[in-house]
């Protein structure tokens, strides 16, 4: 590059004119060359790719692997035409045929699928790969409270505002008769640049009324450190299960809070209510737990 606006423009035009001669003549491998040419310009690489780029639906490029485990795979996906990022949650290729996890998945697509509200992780899509694995797609959310908590402390009107959302979420799962059953900070999603409305997310645990875990051949697995006593016994959890781990959440979210005890004070004894070991203890519900909280924060 010359430095010169006019003469590196030129020189991009020509040099784009002789790229588009061998991408225009039509053929199956045109497509393919197209993506290969965004993928490289996306990531601000100087080199095409050696192969071309992995493709979900025909609409989707894989940019990396997020998260992979024994039974979850959790992919970064960008949309082909678009340039959107999104995710996609299915099985290891190893558990393609495990009957089990893929009813498991299925029984999470069903009931997210039928959620709408503004701090729950909406499911876009119910996807099968060319190899017959069901996956799910969501919006990408770069970001978890679990990365806030870890980064710095939080105002007191963030702590509130966190508070507020996830209760707004939880009484609409109650209130539909849905206990999500692995609240943590691991599973509240944050979109970029903002840190006080999460989007409640993973529903693999979740139960609709009447379900038990036992019905979907999954053994206890929410994250020890935020289930409620009885959850971790093996009893079915219920909404005041929901509500001990928004305890666990909130006593957190107290602990990394900026604001002095007098002004926390309040959020401590709400944390410490909705913590007690037995369930009779605790508020009923999200909805009334939603009303404790507004007076505690006022």
């Amino acid at each position: 590059m010359s430095g010169d606006p006019e003469d590196d423009l030129a020189l991009v035009s020509a040099r784009f004119s002789a790229l588009w001669a061998v991408l225009a003549p039509e053929g199956e491998a045109r497509p393919l060359m197209v993506d290969r040419v965004r993928d490289a310009l996306d990531r601000g690489r100087s080199r095409l790719a050696p192969d071309p780029p992995d493709l979900i639906a025909n609409s989707f490029c894989v940019d990396e692997t997020v998260y992979w485990s024994d039974r979850t795979l959790v992919l970064k996906l960008r949309h082909r035409d678009l340039g959107t990022p999104h995710a996609l949650k299915t099985l290891p290729p190893a558990r393609r045929d495990d009957v089990v996890l893929r009813q498991w998945l299925l029984h999470e697509a069903r009931l997210a699928g039928a959620l709408a509200h503004p701090n729950i992780l909406p499911l876009r899509a119910t996807l099968r790969l060319v190899d017959g694995r069901p996956a799910l797609l969501y919006d990408w959310m770069p970001a978890t409270l679990s990365h806030h908590l870890a980064a710095r402390s939080l105002a007191l009107p963030e702590v509130v505002a966190i508070m507020k959302a996830l209760m707004s979420a939880l009484g609409y799962l109650h209130a539909q008769g849905i206990v999500h059953s692995d609240i943590s900070p691991a599973n509240l999603f944050f979109a970029d640049g903002d840190s006080r409305s999460p989007k409640l997310g993973d529903f693999g645990l979740a139960l609709a009324s009447g379900e038990r875990l036992e019905d979907l051949h999954m053994a206890r697995g929410a994250h020890p450190d935020f289930a409620a006593p009885e959850q971790r016994a093996g009893a079915r959890p219920d909404a005041r299960s929901d509500l001990y781990s928004c305890g666990r959440i909130l006593e957190m979210l107290v602990d990394r809070c900026d604001a002095g005890k007098d002004e926390t004070s309040a959020l401590s004894t709400l944390a410490f209510r909705l913590m007690q070991p037995e369930p009779a203890n605790r508020p009923r519900d999200a909805i009334m737990a939603a009303a404790l909280l507004d007076e505690a924060s006022r």
